[in-house]
């Protein structure tokens, strides 16, 4: 992954730059954790290997660092890196806030195409938050009854839409079936004589 470093130390246990090595595992360490000195530091000692996240998941070697390279020009590198990268989400200590974000995470993974698991994240949402109205209000729903209306109306179209998608599935199934059978074989003039 873009912006994450794997750290291995030939070394166990092992201590540098803030980091302890207490297994050959490698560290996985996000560059933006890092400072210019830490990175020169870590990237200098010979005990440990370097490997830097590409945007397909894999890592390939950091390259040497040369010894001309000072903290500042490192500070830039990791700044510039730092720039492309998606900002990092903050873990929130806000409970309502967790669980939205959660259904978002999952709206995201299903697509927005999956009606089940949107009908269900919607679900989930009012049937643990709806009674919570402090909780609610905290995260600035003042006026719950047009919310409550809302999720009810969403409820229906979502309802009105699956049943639709069975219909139409059941519809494509019987002219499938249908397009299947062997048509009729023509009549032709001599077989009629």
């Amino acid at each position: 992954m873009r912006g994450t470093l794997q750290i291995r130390s030939a070394r166990t246990p092992y201590l540098r730059g803030g980091l302890n090595f207490a297994t050959r595992e490698p560290l996985q360490v996000d560059i933006r954790d890092l400072d210019g000195a830490r990175l020169l530091e870590l990237a200098r000692d010979p005990v440990l290997s370097i490997a830097m996240g590409d945007e397909d998941g894999s890592f390939r070697p950091m390259p040497a660092v040369d010894q001309s390279v000072g903290v500042d020009q490192a500070q830039m590198m990791i700044d510039s890196l730092a720039a492309e990268l998606p900002e990092r989400i903050v873990p929130s200590t806000d409970p309502v806030a967790d669980e939205l974000s959660a259904i978002a995470v999952k709206l995201r993974e299903a697509g927005f195409a999956d009606l089940d698991a949107l009908l269900e994240a919607f679900t989930i949402l009012f049937e643990q938050h709806v009674g919570d109205v402090d909780a609610l209000k905290a995260a600035g729903f003042d006026d719950l009854e047009p919310l409550l209306q809302r999720h009810r109306d969403i409820v229906k179209e979502l309802s009105a839409s699956q049943d639709k998608v069975t219909e139409l599935t059941k519809e494509v199934a019987q002219l499938k079936a249908s397009a299947a059978k062997p048509a009729p074989k023509p009549k032709t003039p001599a077989a009629e004589k």
